[in-house]
């Protein structure tokens, strides 16, 4: 509550005056604006005893956004891999082997894309809404259920459950793009930090794209589907190959 005002030629402070000799100043008399000497050395004191504290407070909270910017960011290229790996091109050539046309194969991709437009802004309002680390952990746990359906899918050719895991798994991934991007949010700061988490993130995400399809070829390669020679070079990759490989 300091409001400099002018007083006999100088600057002072509320509640202070000039003594006769000009030398120094005193409170006026009945002004309590100011605290005691005491008070206001204890109140001193109290800062720097909370500042070490609140110091280690703000280190933890700092590390804690720390954690989280590299779990998202890592959990979105591990997702990105795996789309691109167990549902990917791959697993479109399975369902036109196992279904001798491209009917499937456009039903299938074709429900997925529904599920995916109908759920977006679904999924977007309970990102808003719902506490975002307990639903991420939530997807996470979830995601286990469309994987284990689509394993078991491609293991018994049960093509109709295609119908029912790939939305699943359209849901659950675009669940888990909208909560990461919100928590990414969250945990960094408006201005060049949030721009360059959220460019090595994509950048990350476009890797993940990329080396799926690759690591398909790897498996598919070490499990004989890419012969050299003879027929299966003639014949191209079979179906007992092709399930090894998307279930792997």
């Amino acid at each position: 509550d300091f409001q400099p005002r002018q007083r006999g030629g100088a600057l002072l402070g509320r509640g202070m005056e000039r003594v006769a000799d000009g030398s120094a100043a005193r409170p006026l008399a009945g002004d309590a604006t100011l605290p005691p000497a005491g008070v206001a050395q204890d109140s001193c004191h109290d800062q720097s005893r909370r500042g070490p504290l609140l110091d280690v407070r703000e280190a933890g909270q700092s590390w804690k956004h720390r954690r989280n910017v590299q779990l998202c960011m890592w959990m979105g290229f591990t997702s990105t891999l795996f789309m691109q790996t167990a549902v990917g091109p791959f697993l479109d050539i399975y369902m036109y082997k196992a279904s001798g046309s491209n009917r499937l194969v456009g039903a299938v991709e074709s429900v997925r894309g529904i599920a995916q437009i109908v759920a977006a802004p679904f999924l977007g309002t309970l990102a808003d809404r719902v506490d975002r680390y307990r639903l991420a952990r939530f997807q996470a746990v979830s995601r286990a259920l469309p994987v284990a359906l689509l394993a078991y899918t491609v293991a018994t050719d049960t093509h109709w459950l295609l119908y029912v895991v790939m939305p699943l798994i359209a849901v659950s991934s675009h669940l888990g793009d909208t909560v990461r991007q919100a928590l990414l949010i969250d945990n960094v700061p408006d201005g060049r930090d949030r721009t360059k988490v959220m460019s090595r993130t994509f950048s990350l995400r476009y890797v993940g794209t990329a080396a799926g399809p690759i690591l398909q070829i790897i498996v598919l390669f070490c499990l004989g589907g890419l012969g050299t020679g003879g027929d299966s070079a003639k014949e191209g990759w079979q179906l007992p190959e092709l399930r090894l490989t998307l279930i792997a």
